[in-house]
């Protein structure tokens, strides 16, 4: 259904087949088909609006495999991602490790932690309960950045024993501001 035009003059009572255009025409802006491509710019966008373009991120992802033991109590890098944005924006980081406590006392806590640019974003703790039980630890974080290449850094630190590390993702969203 697509819009009619629909004028009346002065001191005109207008038909019901007129009437009937104003329905129809309120109808085709409800589902879109009266609105003509191209007529929304973004003159017509309130300050701060949802676009496409803003929907539409950088994606980059990387997959390492470790194989190996953490026994330190202080944070120590498990991998890192190089991020180039070329204009300001907003960062949205996942990142998971996944292994499993293979020595030391059961009830330990292992720790991941995702640092953008250096600075630190978000902790995540978990509790091994039983040696030898596969874990994994999910980190999320969302900030902004300015335009520039910067690394997200996953650290990790154990709280007692050994835990060996598998596998480490990482995948970073840059939005456009």
């Amino acid at each position: 259904m697509a819009y009619t035009a629909w004028s009346v003059s002065f001191g005109e009572q207008p038909s019901a087949a007129k009437w009937n255009i104003l329905g129809s025409n309120d109808a085709s802006f409800a589902d879109g088909t009266g609105i003509s491509a191209g007529a929304i710019g973004a003159t017509q966008l309130a300050a701060g609006a949802v676009t496409s373009a803003k929907l539409a991120p950088t994606v980059y992802a990387t997959d390492s495999f470790i194989g190996s033991g953490i026994t330190n109590t202080s944070y120590a890098t498990v991998t890192t991602q190089s991020v180039t944005m070329a204009a300001s924006g907003k960062v949205l980081v996942q990142a998971s490790m996944s292994g499993q406590l293979s020595s030391g006392a059961p009830a330990i806590s292992w720790y991941g932690k995702i640092y953008v640019d250096g600075v630190g974003q978000t902790e995540h703790r978990n509790d091994a309960w039983v040696s030898n039980a596969s874990q994994t630890i999910n980190c999320i974080a969302y900030t902004t950045h300015a335009a520039g290449t910067f690394n997200i850094t996953l650290q990790a630190k154990v709280g007692g024993g050994t835990f060996t590390i598998w596998d480490t993702t990482i995948v970073t969203m840059v939005l456009a501001a």
